[in-house]
């Protein structure tokens, strides 16, 4: 924890695109608005956000099922989970900006 590592620019469209896609899926274990409690991982300071391909990895074919994040795929797009990257990013560059 610590730094943010996000600050590469997003695109306005899909961060709004993706707050949706996170308030249903992604909330639940990794906090509103990306902020995360002690027991998950904060997205907001993920070296996947930058990777799209590693984020799509995660979340649609479970790389991290042994760690207990599930895949999504029943239930999410490749352009939904490009969605809520961008959102994350945005997230992080808010917070990094307050720093």
């Amino acid at each position: 924890r610590g730094q943010f590592r996000a600050a590469c620019l997003i695109e306005p469209e899909q961060g709004a695109a993706g707050a949706s896609a996170y308030g249903r899926y992604c909330s639940i274990c990794h906090g509103d608005a990306a902020i995360a409690g002690a027991l998950n991982p904060d997205l907001r300071h993920s070296m996947l956000i930058n990777q799209p391909a590693a984020m799509k990895s995660v979340v649609i074919d479970g790389a991290f099922k042994h760690n207990g994040m599930v895949s999504f795929a029943a239930a999410l797009t490749e352009a939904d989970v490009e969605n809520v990257r961008h959102y994350i990013i945005a997230r992080a560059n808010e917070d990094k900006a307050l720093q």
